[in-house]
């Protein structure tokens, strides 16, 4: 996820040397969970009082599908950035409204062929069109599983669950908009500038999978 979450990948930490191939696959290319295995691990984004009304959604052979209905307005799914990624992430309200159907698209133009820069142009254009609405508010997402597998996107290497972390969504938000003169491992606004840009809050404890 391009955190997207594209996802989050440019705060990542590098904590192994273990490679991976970076590539464009289908989406049956991508990890597959038992689909208990993954709404469980769907839910260890977020603290129980986040997660565990939430709407949960799978990943299938036709892409993402939901699993579980919610009761709280808020949407969890595992998301999946590169081929072996595994990043579970819940939305409140507003960003499961707006910000979750951004990352769809993503993940399907992306298995679709398309390459980054026709990624970009397409999201750019839906946005513009209002098609793809942003957050009218702050909008937040949270990533605080300790059953995280990201990886680098540039150098394709294992990052393990690197921190557990919040993100805020405001479109267009900058380093200089939150008073920041550089960025930190820590603390930072990624995807600056764009619609999507949200703020990386890293918080002090993991959320683990609860026992099956």
């Amino acid at each position: 996820m391009r955190l997207l979450l594209g996802t989050f990948t440019t705060v990542l930490v590098i904590a192994s040397v273990d490679l991976v191939k970076a590539q464009e696959a289908n989406s049956t290319d991508y990890v597959r969970l038992d689909e208990n295995e993954e709404i469980r691990l769907a839910r260890s984004a977020a603290p129980d009082v986040v997660s565990a009304e939430a709407a949960i959604w799978v990943l299938r052979d036709n892409g993402y599908e939901i699993a579980i209905q919610g009761t709280n307005e808020n949407e969890c799914f595992v998301a999946r950035s590169m081929p072996m990624s595994l990043e579970p992430v819940c939305y409140d309200a507003e960003a499961a409204a707006t910000i979750l159907p951004w990352e769809f698209r993503y993940f399907e133009l992306r298995t679709g062929g398309k390459s980054s820069e026709e990624r970009e142009r397409i999201l750019a254009e839906l946005i513009g069109s209002g098609e793809l609405p942003m957050p009218k508010r702050p909008a937040m997402s949270y990533m605080m599983s300790s059953a995280q597998r990201l990886y680098d996107s540039e150098s394709g290497r294992s990052a393990g669950n690197w921190k557990p972390h919040l993100m805020l969504y405001i479109p267009y938000l900058t380093d200089k908009d939150m008073g920041l003169m550089e960025s930190t491992p820590t603390l930072q606004v990624a995807r600056s500038g764009t619609p999507v840009a949200y703020l990386v809050i890293v918080v002090p404890e993991f959320v683990d999978p609860k026992p099956e």
